[in-house]
């Protein structure tokens, strides 16, 4: 039996507990379910105050717990939707070189790493979503690519994708990619990138463009 791919896993994962979220909102559950966003929010987002220990965590190991949970939270379906597309068509290009199981463990420690810029900011409002996570995945594409110097081009080319990701798709479209957290986008793609000149020496990535 083929084995579902890592990178369709986490975004059904986003998928559903989106899916969860928003017809709590709608009052699908009725009004007891309406809050479950907020909920979602407080107990799984990053807090960067909590990860700083200027506050007390809600349950014990919140502080580590959030570093896995918030790129799954996300602040609506326009903001998942925009993060899963591009989550499934990176994440199927970088299996195809790296493999599943090093595509998942780019995920948690591009995702975890990514949060430490948030340690020397004074930031206290929670950061929801995986375009930290995501980030990483384009940062680690793009270091497979820097091991050959025929893909100069492909290098460009991704990293024009990072730029129109990061920073114009949110001039254009704020609403479909939700609040950005500079910051986290910074560490992801600085850790992805890492981990892609690390992971990828040696790789064959003719599948990527």
């Amino acid at each position: 039996m083929r084995r579902l791919p890592v990178s369709i896993a986490l975004a059904a994962t986003c998928v559903a507990v989106e899916a969860v979220l928003w017809t709590g909102e709608m009052g699908w559950w009725g009004p007891a379910a309406e809050g479950l966003r907020n909920a979602a929010i407080w107990l799984g987002a990053l807090w960067p105050a909590l990860l700083r220990g200027e506050v007390a965590p809600i349950y014990p190991g919140q502080s580590a717990v959030m570093l896995l949970s918030y790129p799954f939270v996300h602040a609506g379906p326009g903001h998942m939707a925009g993060n899963v597309v591009v989550l499934v068509w990176a994440g199927l290009q970088l299996e195809r070189v790296l493999g599943g199981i090093q595509v998942l463990v780019l995920w948690v420690v591009a995702a975890s790493w990514g949060a430490i810029p948030m340690l020397l900011s004074d930031e206290t409002a929670p950061v929801v979503g995986a375009s930290g996570a995501l980030f990483g995945l384009l940062g680690a594409w793009i270091g497979v690519l820097i091991h050959d110097p025929r893909r100069r081009r492909a290098v460009l080319r991704v990293g024009l994708l990072v730029v129109g990701v990061g920073i114009l798709l949110p001039v254009i479209l704020p609403e479909l990619t939700g609040p950005m957290a500079w910051l986290v986008h910074g560490g992801g793609l600085v850790t992805g990138l890492i981990y892609g000149v690390v992971a990828g020496k040696g790789t064959r990535d003719e599948f990527l463009p």
